[in-house]
């Protein structure tokens, strides 16, 4: 079987990348320190046994969110290959949110590095933060073949 539009593979390995980033999350990385409630005798209230400051991982947690829609976005946008329109359309919004996820990663890694998590080697964090940029180059890719195709449409109606 051979894919015959080179678009679909790419919004394909957008999905895949989009994916592994949420599977293997750089902002779960970046976080707070997790505090165990030891019981009753501990002498911290069981509302903050699971992390050391309330809604630590907001930020994490909306992050994964928008990796989640936009690799559903991703994977939408292959099944509507008959209208170019909306395909194109559907990817703009696919690059559009992986740039607020590339800022969003970027702004959360600096404004807390680690966040004293230093068990993680820097090549695992390199390979984590490089999925989503990867995902969006091939998103990239996939609207300009899905230009192209229009194009290639287009002179092949002025011909007939």
């Amino acid at each position: 079987m051979v894919i015959q539009r080179l678009q679909s593979l790419f919004l394909l390995i957008a999905f895949v990348a989009l994916v592994l980033s949420a599977i293997f999350p750089v902002y779960f990385l970046v976080g707070y320190e997790q505090v165990i409630y030891d019981g009753p005798g501990s002498g911290m209230p069981e509302a903050m046994s699971v992390f050391s400051k309330p809604c630590a991982h907001w930020p994490g947690i909306s992050l994964f969110a928008l990796t989640i829609i936009d690799a559903i976005i991703s994977i939408v946008a292959i099944s509507l290959f008959k209208n170019f329109r909306k395909q194109k359309r559907t990817i703009k919004i696919a690059i559009w949110l992986s740039l607020l996820l590339v800022i969003g990663v970027g702004v959360y890694g600096y404004l807390d590095p680690l966040g004293g998590n230093e068990e993680f080697t820097t090549a695992g964090i390199i390979f984590r933060l490089a999925l989503v940029p990867l995902a969006l180059v091939f998103q990239i890719w996939a609207l300009r073949r899905v230009k192209a195709d229009e194009r290639l449409l287009r002179s092949a109606d002025r011909i007939r």
